[in-house]
């Protein structure tokens, strides 16, 4: 059955792959392997930089609104 590998253990097992292929097949592992490690490194900066900022936007909305927000205008005398 199929076992569902970690980015990180997946690129561990690719570069533990590494010595037993044929020399052509073991260079292209090993670039597949490190190009895999550097997307995945990326994204996850990624994502988190897209979290940092969203709630950095949320806060600063929030400023927006508590010192923007409109006074009551009085009630009109009849």
């Amino acid at each position: 059955m199929y076992q569902h590998l970690k980015v990180k253990d997946l690129v561990a097992a690719a570069y533990a792959a590494v010595p037993t292929l044929p020399p052509a097949e073991a260079k292209l592992m090993r670039e597949v392997a490190t190009r895999l490690s550097v997307t995945f490194t990326a994204l996850t900066e990624s994502l988190d930089l897209h979290k940092a900022l969203t709630n950095e936007r949320g806060a600063l909305n929030q400023q927006v609104v508590t010192h923007w927000a409109p006074i009551p205008e009085e009630p009109e005398e009849l």
